[in-house]
């Protein structure tokens, strides 16, 4: 269906940003004013301290603004990529606000110009800029000239075009052929696929659509990979022109995490994890009788004959039920998330493929999904949710400048939500096969999708920046040899790659967002931690809501470390593992014992 077609009351509600389109434009003009009247009150006089927090403060009400406009463009062009309207519009916005960035960059450089000791008082003297200003000097050695980052910050909209070519060719250009079993022909969309298709009971059918769905994605490799080039090498080219050692160091600057850290994300996890995971997918094969385990295989449910189909009504209350335990004030967040059409759940030609929660300063999160009403359509709530609710806290808590978290953590609180959702639906499991059931979707929802899916991602991009940055180059045929690699790596024997699955690159964004797809294994060891805290004793729901209300005023590793976790070590993360595994012996031992009544 076109956008304009399906069921307004099952999309999300964005006059709750700006009421109406002159509302929004308004907002627009205000944020060039405020730009040219912040200039020329404190360009070339950030030279004491309390300047500085002066220029901070003003500075302040022009982010939020940008923050909510970039939003409402944002999020409408991501419900309807091939609509001529959203698109002008994210344009037009690029366009306005590409040369504010640019004039606001003196803020930055010329506080940075000034000796340590003047900024250092500026944090004295004002406590709610001490974060942002600290997160400053550590850029201090990698800020260029004035001129230098006035123009890298007009020139900002461009660096977003590689992934724009990635999104539309993605969601516009791609048509796949119809899945036929039996005679019976099912039309297929790339969102279908990820949401249904993929998943399916019905091997004969999951197979062909994996199949068609893959030969699609071959037609489009060069562009795909071109697109993908020519991100990757923006990123060498900045990482030269602020003078880091290597691409790697540019990347993880922002996130504030250390190359061991991220490295441990990589190798423990293709040490530990693989064999649990190819435990997993031999009770796969068993249970299901298959003739071989495919790649095609791995996503497929462990017990067909208990999967069901869920209302939003009934997602609405397991979700509200589930996460109570997190508190009153969290609980009534749910309720009004349900209630103002925060959630788009519909699936609308050109709407974009997966799942995502944005928070708007101090308005309410949106979350996109497309809605099939499986089990694991609820876990993604709870998941995107627990985004939302992260965000409206330290929104509420934290002022414009502190609200963005480092990377590192920002999967915690999401993954935290899903899996004390999980453990909800296992307390209440009346039969052995419905918590062996269960079990099955925290595996395949939560632990395979977060840890294995994004955690293939991750080895394989560290690979390709590799070669980036010893001045190589990749392309299509480099691309899909790379991620086989990463993949008879991790599955070995147990698991035959079909043709095609060294194409699964080409499925995710995340490679256009640095180094995300690791942290979502590393947001997932700090969340399994919390989880398992909690459930130990609910008490410690309230430590986690304390935690989630920092923001972005601590470091990654002081915000697991205030949830009792400490990042610096391996432990947590072999604890997790560990768990994983637990659970998967668990549903090992449930099935002897099944299979014996």
């Amino acid at each position: 269906m076109k956008r304009n077609e399906v069921d307004k009351n099952l999309t999300w509600d964005l006059t709750d940003i700006f009421k109406t389109e002159e509302d929004y434009k308004n907002a627009l003009k205000e944020i060039v004013e405020k730009t040219d009247e912040l200039v020329k009150i404190y360009e070339g006089k950030l030279d004491c301290y309390c300047t500085i927090n002066s220029c901070l403060e003003d500075l302040k009400p022009i982010r939020v603004l940008l923050d909510l406009a970039g939003n409402y463009a944002s999020l409408d062009y991501e419900t309807d990529l091939g609509g001529k309207e959203q698109f002008e519009r994210i344009v037009n916005f690029e366009n306005i606000v590409a040369p504010v960035y640019s004039k606001l960059s003196f803020v930055e450089t010329e506080i940075l110009a000034n000796d340590k000791k003047i900024i250092e008082k500026a944090m004295e003297e004002n406590s709610e800029n001490r974060r942002f200003l600290e997160k400053l000097l550590d850029r201090k050695e990698h800020t260029l000239s004035k001129e230098v980052e006035s123009t890298l910050s007009s020139l900002s909209g461009s660096f977003e075009t590689p992934y724009r070519v990635y999104q539309q060719s993605k969601m516009q250009d791609l048509s796949f052929e119809d899945v036929e079993v039996n005679g019976v022909k099912t039309p297929m969309s790339y969102n279908v696929f990820e949401g249904s298709f993929e998943v399916d009971a019905n091997t004969e059918f999951r197979r062909d659509a994996f199949k068609k769905f893959y030969n699609t994605l071959e037609k489009y490799e060069n562009t795909f990979a071109s697109a993908y080039y020519s991100h990757v090498q923006q990123d060498k080219a900045m990482s030269k022109v602020r003078k880091y050692d290597n691409v790697f160091e540019y990347l993880l600057a922002e996130q504030e995490v250390t190359m061991d850290m991220y490295n441990r994300q990589c190798d423990v996890i293709m040490e530990k994890l693989a064999p649990h995971i190819r435990k997993y997918a031999r009770l796969l094969k068993r249970v299901n009788k298959l003739d071989k385990m495919t790649f095609s295989d791995m996503k497929m449910p462990l017990d067909a004959d208990f999967q069901k189909v869920y209302s939003i009504d009934e997602c609405k209350k397991m979700v509200i039920d589930g996460l109570s335990v997190l508190g009153d004030d969290y609980k009534l967040y749910l309720e009004n998330a349900f209630e103002k059409r925060c959630i788009d759940y519909v699936d609308n030609e050109g709407k974009a493929s997966g799942a995502f929660c944005a928070s708007p300063y101090r308005v309410h999160p949106y979350v996109l999904l497309t809605w099939s009403g499986n089990m694991s359509d609820i876990l993604t709530v709870a998941h995107e949710l627990g985004h939302g609710g992260h965000f409206t806290l330290c929104n509420q808590y934290q002022n414009i400048l502190n609200v963005d978290c480092s990377t590192y953590f920002v999967e915690a609180p999401s993954t935290t939500n899903e899996l004390i959702m999980a453990h909800y639906l296992l307390e209440n499991a009346k039969t052995d096969r419905e918590r062996r059931w269960i079990i099955s979707e925290i595996i395949s929802k939560t632990y395979y999708h977060n840890f294995v899916t994004h955690f293939l991602e991750a080895y394989y991009q560290r690979e390709v920046y590799k070669i980036i940055d010893n001045g190589g180059a990749v392309d299509a045929t480099t691309l899909n040899e790379i991620f086989k690699e990463t993949m008879e790596k991790f599955f070995k024997e147990d698991v035959e790659l079909v043709d095609g699955v060294e194409r699964t690159w080409m499925r995710q964004p995340h490679y256009y967002m640095g180094l995300y797809s690791y942290t979502y294994s590393a947001g997932l060891t700090i969340g399994t931690q919390m989880c398992l805290n909690i459930l130990k004793d609910n008490s410690k729901a309230k430590q986690w809501i304390e935690v989630l209300k920092a923001g972005g005023s601590k470091n990654p590793i002081e915000l697991a470390k205030m949830a009792d976790v400490d990042v610096t070590t391996d432990a947590p993360l072999v604890n997790t593992i560990e768990y994983i595994g637990s659970l998967i012996d668990e549903m090992e031992r449930l099935t002897d014992k099944i299979e014996q009544e």
